[in-house]
């Protein structure tokens, strides 16, 4: 694609090649999941949704209140 971008900014003048930023945020938001802090919040707002999701009760309220 790199190449393909390279072609064309050739070719069209008003056209430049830029990197995926939704690549590079993912990355970095991976990185900063990976620490031990962040983890642990993670992982406790993991075990909510789980029990949200695992009990009808919950979701009809959720739904009714939101």
């Amino acid at each position: 694609m790199k190449v393909a971008g390279k072609k064309l900014m050739l070719k069209r003048k008003h056209l430049y090649w830029t990197s995926c930023v939704a690549h590079y945020l993912d990355l970095c938001l991976e990185d900063i999941g990976k620490k031990p802090s962040v983890a642990k919040v993670l992982d406790e707002a993991k075990k909510v949704t789980c029990f949200i999701y695992n009990h009808i009760g919950t979701i009809d309220l959720r739904k009714k209140y939101t």
